[in-house]
């Protein structure tokens, strides 16, 4: 008798027979193209499979007898698969090792012989004929407890619909085409899943936990955009949370929601679904863009169940919301007696139907799991746990780094020093949303439980891949800030979780921890690349498929690029009073990309003339002529604005209407009585997140930089960039991000 390891997943597979009473039946079956076949006899069909196996070798199987667990699986080309939980009562023992009998064969899987040299599986029954056929290949193996034998098949003797009869197995056993669930947390930092048992025990205890995971954009619209198309929002072209440079309408007029993750997979034979928050401002516009003027929903999508018009919690602490379906059709969630309706559990319980479905119907799913949580609701701000929850973590101990409400930001940026002190209140509110954003991560977890129970109970769980994520941290009060900020540079704001959990190319029993840098536009490269899905565009992200066997890719990243454009694209003053002669600003313009920004400055002017390159505005005779002569000088001197005035409430806008909404920004320079403020948020920026060195570059569009040594400076205290002892690492890192930027 050779040996398993010369033999090597040879195979033959006997005759299918046909009983002469089922030969007069005709019955149609599927084929590939959408053809029909007829197929007789389609009431009796028999195979046997012959798979001989050197890995990890039919001897090594073990006992397959109760209290054991036993499946099989059949995969096909055209997408269908089968996966069979074969009764432990089944089975019995034999003098050369076990043999599983079912002669009703319900489920397609009549009789197996499993020997320490040979495994047979023999195939019956009229399941077999939904199958279809032609088909190129048929994967078929054994599963019992954590180990598998296996057989790869692509030569046949018989090979038409419903009658599919293997005659030679391939050398390679390939893996069965996994199951996709990728949970993506909302306003959720990488320290933040730490009060989560069946995470920590079951998803990073049993898989591996990326502690250097980063999102390049840290806001909600253009990181989700990311993780759906592979692509920086500099290429995707979602780049903040609203129109006209941002949210579901920009994702969808630009076109960039036609190549996502859930076309590749759909494409592939996937049944793919989205439950929960798809991309903000996904109402006004969006809800009436679809047939018949129902809500839209993206291409690629087989189920729709996302977040429209509102996003919140629900239940009895949370607002009402409503979920939009594949049809475009809205439906309203409004109970607050009980938690039957909060939105997390709601959407989970959607999920495992849908993987019921899928598996039913001999279809691999791909299913993103987007819940609110951990995200502050509104109009309260703070977030809203399930009623079972609340209040679980009121006593935690407080958070207090050393960068809590910094107290010094006179070397940071205009738009940090201008936000107001935290004072009691703001720290007593910072530390209500983190509790709070625990709570409700609770409800996360419970159902994240019952999502891998359920694929174990389908015969699924070893072949799942299962991602958890987040779109973006947020601070905990960290440098000043009020409740969940985001949006910034900050390590706080960067840094996300990352857990990936596989067991069929992870050891669950050995989880590892990887510092290999890796982005949130690697997520949808590396669910193609575990799937066998190509990918038809290009790409910004990498796969990290190596990463998680520990086989690290030949080359990898080193850094990247951090980006953020504003939400406003405008510019604006507020004043109290008539400035004075020589009181002086200067309006920004033009791309926001470093280097390129244009600028003109404005001088206020009593009759006595004003600096060189300055354009004069004229004192008028009451503040609201002279701010409107600002106004008016703008307009005429910088292409592409407007302006407007309130004097109401004493304010001058300037409005950007540009093509791309390039935006503006006016900049104090010399206000010498105190008499005009103009407002500073936080404006576009890009940066370079140097991984390999520790240390974080930015410039922003006001013409100010950031530079943190990360050794020396984990909370991001001391700005660097003006430190000559540093300025060969400026210098160096601006050359990069601008090749970054190419």
């Amino acid at each position: 008798m050779r040996s398993l390891q010369t033999l090597s997943l040879l195979a033959a597979l006997a005759a299918l027979v046909a009983s002469d009473a089922a030969a007069a039946a005709t019955t149609e079956v599927p084929l590939q193209g959408g053809r029909v076949g007829r197929v007789r006899g389609a009431g009796s069909h028999a195979a046997a499979l012959f798979v001989f196996t050197d890995e990890p070798g039919v001897a090594a199987l073990g006992d397959p007898r109760c209290p054991a667990t036993s499946t099989v699986r059949l995969g096909f080309d055209t997408g269908d698969y089968r996966v069979t939980a074969l009764p432990c009562g089944n089975w019995a023992a034999t003098a050369r090792g076990f043999v599983y009998d079912d002669p009703a064969a319900s489920t397609g899987v009549r009789r197996i012989v499993l020997r320490p040299d040979r495994l047979q599986i023999f195939l019956s029954g009229p399941r077999l004929a939904d199958i279809g056929g032609p088909v190129a290949y048929l994967d078929a193996s054994l599963q019992v407890g954590s180990t598998r034998a296996c057989g790869h098949f692509d030569r046949f003797k018989r090979n038409r619909a419903g009658r599919i009869v293997a005659a030679r197995g391939s050398s390679t056993c390939a893996l069965p085409r996994p199951n996709v669930l990728v949970i993506n947390l909302d306003d959720t930092r990488a320290d933040g899943i730490d009060r989560m048992p069946v995470l920590q025990s079951r998803l990073i205890g049993e898989g591996v936990n990326f502690s250097n995971s980063f999102v390049p954009n840290p806001l909600c619209c253009p990181s989700r955009a990311s993780i759906f198309t592979g692509l920086y929002a500099l290429h995707h072209g979602t780049r903040t949370l609203v129109p006209p440079i941002g949210g579901a309408t920009t994702f969808r007029r630009t076109g960039a929601d036609q190549q996502t993750i859930a076309t590749w997979m759909h494409g592939a034979g996937y049944r793919t679904g989205l439950f929960g928050k798809y991309l903000n401002a996904y109402s006004g516009v969006e809800a009436t863009a679809g047939p018949g003027g129902r809500f839209y929903v993206p291409p690629g999508w087989d189920r729709w169940q996302a977040m429209g018009f509102s996003e919140h919690y629900g239940g009895i602490n949370g607002p009402t919301y409503q979920l939009v379906d594949e049809q475009g059709v809205l439906t309203t969630y409004a109970d607050h007696t009980t938690d039957d309706q909060y939105s997390t559990d709601l959407l989970a319980q959607r999920i495992r139907d849908f993987a019921v479905e899928s598996v039913s119907r001999g279809k691999n799913f791909f299913a993103v799991f987007t819940p609110y949580a951990s995200h502050g609701d509104t109009p309260s701000v703070e977030p809203k746990p399930a009623q079972r929850h609340l209040n679980l973590f009121k006593d935690i101990p407080p958070w207090r780094p050393a960068n809590f409400d910094e107290a010094d930001v006179s070397d940071k940026p205009l738009w940090l020093q201008a936000l107001p002190p935290s004072g009691p209140i703001g720290i007593a509110v910072d530390d209500l949303m983190r509790y709070r954003a625990y709570e409700t991560l609770l409800s996360v977890d419970e159902q994240l439980a019952l999502l891998l129970d359920q694929f174990d109970a389908l015969g699924v769980g070893d072949d799942t891949i299962v991602i958890l994520t987040s779109d973006n941290g947020v601070t905990w009060g960290e440098h000043g800030f009020f409740g969940q900020g985001k949006e910034c540079p900050y390590e706080e704001a960067i840094r996300v979780p990352l857990a990936v959990r596989y067991p069929r190319r992870i050891d669950t029993a050995a989880p590892r921890v990887s510092a290999a840098p890796v982005l949130n536009i690697d997520v949808p490269v590396t669910v193609a690349d575990l799937a066998g899905v190509s990918i038809p565009v290009p790409v910004d992200g990498a796969a990290f498929t190596g990463w998680l066997t520990g086989a690290a890719p030949a080359t990898w990243r080193d850094d990247f690029l951090l980006e953020h454009w504003s939400a406003i694209r405008y510019s604006y003053l507020t004043w109290s009073g008539q400035p004075l002669d020589g009181d002086r600003v200067h309006l920004l313009y033009g791309p926001s990309v470093p280097s390129t920004r244009l600028e003109q400055a404005f001088e206020f002017d009593s009759g006595d003339g004003v600096d060189p390159g300055a354009i004069a505005v004229p004192i008028g005779a009451d503040e609201v002529a002279t701010y409107a002569a600002l106004g008016a000088a703008v307009q005429a001197s910088v292409p592409h604005t407007t302006y407007t005035i309130n004097t109401a409430i004493k304010r001058l806008n300037i409005n950007d209407t540009t093509p791309d909404y390039a935006g503006v920004q006016l900049m104090e320079d010399v206000d010498q009585a105190n008499r005009f403020e103009p407002v500073y948020p936080l404006p576009d920026y890009f940066g370079v997140r140097d991984i390999a060195n520790q240390y974080v570059y930015v410039e922003y569009g006001t013409g100010e930089a950031e530079l943190y040594d990360l050794v020396t400076d984990p909370g991001e205290m001391e700005n660097r960039a003006d430190d000559p002892d540093y300025l060969g690492e400026r210098i160096r890192l601006a050359a990069r991000l601008r090749e970054l930027l190419e």
